[in-house]
């Protein structure tokens, strides 16, 4: 779609169907038929390259344009419609395409992209390890609710796509990152982005309605063996910060349990039998709190207690600081993990909590 006729003539008669494209429209509706005609004429002097006046430098054009033409012509004020009218022209350009032109064994690229709506000059930056691929979603119009919103109301017809720059796979998110901070895509006035950070969802709220369609997606669901060890595996030495574990302590002030709920606690109790080794650890754990280290050995070499679970702590200098009867009391102690304690007792990582530690033998 580009401006054709002859610049003596009424503008609107050559491309009626400009006039309803935002902001040629409102250039129509501010300044009339006539002056905006004029205006638009003016436009294309200055952007399109089958002007005569495009051959020289663009400080000139506007010049030449205003002696020659349109005396009072100044496009500062008429920016969205030379921008939106420069797009419309690109877009007959090499670097340029419609959506629906990216597809074929040509456009199998891994690159960073840019989409314009060459209405309103809204953009949006894109990355993928295979364009051509892509874009198959996008015809389709599965893609984030702004752009596809965007798609519709506008028409895929009226949007243009920039491949900015061809690159690596490895380093894909680093360069969307890169434009995501040149353009500002993210921000609602310039373009259709959702998030500030590039292959990401940070930033980003589900809706009311999206957060409920997941919780019923998932209500019921029952997780493999595999996909809990994977879960496990994942979670291990990882320590939770002493405000989460405060956010979830208040999360529970308040609550009571139902009576369905006790009676499956004391159901799955119920007929069990603490083993005589684990009576007297837990009455050791009461008997060494707030002993010093030398004070807690005593007290365990006395029981004839089993160490295998018994753990030191000791500082990065490997003197001792702690002694105690086990993983989950040295973890509650110092506000640490089971698993982290674990691990580094196990030598599988150095240190936990800035500590060592190491099981009693």
């Amino acid at each position: 779609m580009l401006i054709q006729g002859d610049p003596d003539k009424n503008f609107w008669e050559y491309n009626k169907e400009l006039k309803f494209v935002t902001p040629f429209k409102k250039l129509y509706d501010d300044y009339g038929d006539k002056e905006s005609s004029k205006i638009m004429w003016a436009i294309y002097l200055t952007e399109d390259p089958r002007s005569r006046f495009y051959r020289i430098p663009r400080e000139q054009r506007t010049v030449e344009v205003t002696s020659n033409y349109y005396p009072t012509f100044d496009p500062s004020k008429y920016q969205d419609a030379v921008r939106s009218y420069g797009y419309l022209v690109l877009s007959k350009e090499e670097n340029l395409y419609k959506v629906t032109d990216i597809k074929g064994e040509d456009f199998a690229i891994s690159c960073i992209y840019k989409i314009i709506n060459v209405i309103n000059g809204k953009i949006y930056i894109g990355q993928s390890k295979n364009l051509s691929r892509r874009f198959r979603y996008y015809n389709k119009l599965n893609t984030n609710e702004y752009l596809k919103n965007a798609f519709l109301k506008y028409g895929l017809e009226n949007f243009v796509v920039d491949i900015i720059e061809k690159c690596d796979i490895k380093l894909l998110t680093n360069r969307e990152q890169y434009y995501l901070d040149l353009y500002k895509s993210y921000e609602r006035h310039i373009g259709y982005n959702i998030c500030k950070i590039a292959n990401s969802m940070i930033g980003y709220n589900h809706t009311e309605m999206t957060r409920r369609k997941l919780s019923i997606s998932h209500t019921g669901v029952k997780l493999s063996d595999s996909h809990k060890q994977a879960i496990s595996r994942g979670g291990l030495g990882r320590s939770v910060s002493p405000d989460v574990r405060l956010k979830i302590s208040k999360s529970h002030i308040g609550k009571s349990k139902s009576i369905e709920h006790i009676n499956n606690i004391a159901d799955s109790l119920r007929g069990r039998t603490v083993a005589e080794d684990v009576k007297l650890r837990i009455s050791l754990t009461h008997k060494m709190k707030g002993r010093t280290p030398e004070h807690s050995l005593k007290l365990i070499e006395a029981s004839n207690l089993v160490t295998r679970k018994m753990v030191q702590q000791l500082d990065l200098d490997n003197n001792v600081v702690n002694i105690f009867s086990s993983l989950s009391d040295a973890a509650r102690a110092i506000g640490g993990d089971v698993s982290g304690i674990s691990l580094c007792c196990n030598n599988k990582i150095s240190k936990h909590r800035n500590y060592k530690w190491k099981f009693l033998n």
